[in-house]
């Protein structure tokens, strides 16, 4: 009976492993698929196990700073605290933050609570190209949800063609990801730095 027990443990392992993979997506599509984004300071981190002990949670409480999701809204004075959750494997695509570090941290609202994960955007605030940390203050991201960001790598043999609601990246990932913005120009969604297509 142990073995079983040995070998359902090591099973689920096997799959949490295979199961993390994340595309790359830019911030813009991070910023609009996601229910909140927060500049936010860590300062506790706890574990809770469910599921006869296969899957550990992690509770990050946080101190939010900036929420960009909302009308701007800066906290200077008594900033709220926040609880937010994931998975505590990598394996799980949990994600792991430093304490007393800042982040960008983003997520879903699941039944009240605040969760994420290793594909969504969670950097650190130090880490931000100056443009993405601009991008976020001055609502940039938030006012161009109505453009959708598609990613498109150079080998793929039906990539599609940019919309009047469409940006596609096919390459300079990086430079589109830290400089760039899909905005509306009159009515056509367009690129907003010079990075080469």
């Amino acid at each position: 009976m142990r073995n079983l027990i040995l070998f359902a443990v090591f099973l689920a392992f096997i799959l949490q492993l295979e199961s993390c993979k994340c595309l790359s997506k830019h911030p813009q599509r991070h910023f609009c698929n996601s229910n909140f984004v927060v500049h936010a300071k860590v300062i506790s981190r706890s574990q809770r196990i469910v599921n006869n002990g296969l899957n550990v949670r992690v509770a990050y409480t946080v101190q939010i700073l900036q929420d960009f999701k909302l009308d701007d809204r800066r906290f200077r004075q008594q900033p709220p605290i926040r609880i937010i959750k994931s998975s505590s494997s990598f394996a799980a695509c949990g994600s792991y933050f430093e304490l007393n570090k800042e982040y960008v941290i983003s997520g879903s609202n699941i039944r009240g609570e605040w969760e994420t994960n290793l594909c969504a955007w969670n950097d650190e605030v130090d880490l931000l190209t100056q443009y993405q940390r601009n991008a976020l203050d001055l609502g940039v991201y938030k006012n161009s949800c109505n453009c959708q960001v598609l990613e498109c790598a150079p080998d793929v043999m039906n990539c599609p063609a940019a919309g009047r609601n469409e940006c596609v990246i096919r390459s300079n990932f990086n430079c589109h990801y830290g400089i760039n913005t899909c905005r509306r120009v009159n009515s056509m969604c367009m690129w907003t730095s010079p990075c080469n297509l």
